[in-house]
């Protein structure tokens, strides 16, 4: 199998002070020339980035100049980044941009404006309208919108298109594959702005949090904690990305988290791992602690 040599024992779980699981898993930390500078595990271990795509599937908006010539609004690139909840404020920013654009939300395949990745969804048919494609079956991969992002994300990884798309994501779009360090890197590349739609992307992330997750979730929560010094964002089935820049002249750091589960513990993961390796001025160390807890429904710690 793939995983035997990439992946490693990475966290236990504990239950009334006794072990009760152990998740294996693989992170790694690289700054934005491209150096390793920790991990955990194979960081050439391949793995689906899932949502963690969203930022950089974003950057074809931008640098195709369909942003700039649609009048794309700042939360509106935000959400196209975000895996939001579904609540008002997210439903309003899709309705309108759908609305703006003149396409009914029918034409989301995701499944609707409350869908999480809705934002996403939109952001594709706003590509289609500027490039002057029909927007049906923009979710295929055949599709000129999806060919286009797929080069896009592949020059900013520096590597060709079709080897880096493998399969189709949960909601319904092509997923992007490739090695734990690459994405690490375009993670602090994002963080340090390294291009200007990089810039753009990172700082409408950053002005609005609240729209790449929403309430009570760790994306929007760890941003706010470090006072818009960090860039998160998940991905399903265990993947995670957290980017910070430091001192000026400093390189920026990500660390890309892949584990064998899914949600509580790969943020009490990824809160651990920031607390090993991540920024220690920006990092509230009990903010950081809290994530590690296990909580029933009662919320107390169990």
């Amino acid at each position: 199998m793939a995983w035997e040599t990439g992946l490693v024992p990475m966290v236990g779980v504990m239950r009334g002070g006794a072990p009760e699981l152990v998740h294996r898993g693989m992170a790694v930390r690289v700054d934005s020339r491209g150096d390793v500078t920790a991990g955990d595990g194979d960081e050439q271990q391949l793995i689906h980035l899932r949502s963690a795509a969203k930022p950089f599937q974003a950057l074809a908006l931008v640098e195709t100049g369909a942003a700039d010539a649609l009048g794309v609004s700042s939360e509106e690139l935000a959400l196209a980044c975000g895996s939001h909840r579904g609540a008002s404020e997210h439903v309003a920013v899709v309705t309108g941009f759908l609305e703006r654009l003149g396409v009914p939300a029918e034409a989301l395949v995701c499944g609707g404006v409350d869908h999480m990745c809705s934002g996403k969804h939109a952001a594709m048919i706003a590509l289609s309208v500027f490039l002057g494609l029909p927007h049906e079956g923009y979710h295929q991969p055949s599709h000129g919108v999806q060919r286009t992002i797929a080069q896009h994300v592949a020059a900013e990884a520096d590597l060709p298109p079709d080897d880096i798309l493998d399969g189709i994501d949960g909601c319904g779009v092509p997923v992007f594959r490739m090695s734990a360090a690459r994405v690490a890197h375009l993670y602090a590349r994002l963080a340090a702005g390294s291009t200007p739609a990089l810039a753009r992307i990172r700082d409408a992330m950053l002005a609005h949090p609240d729209l790449v997750a929403g309430e009570g979730l760790f994306d929007t929560e760890l941003m706010r904690e470090a006072g818009g010094r960090i860039i998160a964002k998940m991905g399903a089935d265990g993947v995670q990305a957290v980017a910070w820049w430091g001192a000026a002249g400093a390189a920026a750091q990500a660390v890309v988290l892949k584990l064998c589960a899914a949600g509580a513990v790969v943020y009490g993961t990824a809160a651990a791992l920031l607390l090993r390796w991540g920024p220690e001025d920006i990092v509230p160390v009990r903010w950081a602690q809290r994530w590690l807890q296990v909580r029933n429904v009662r919320d107390e710690v169990v």
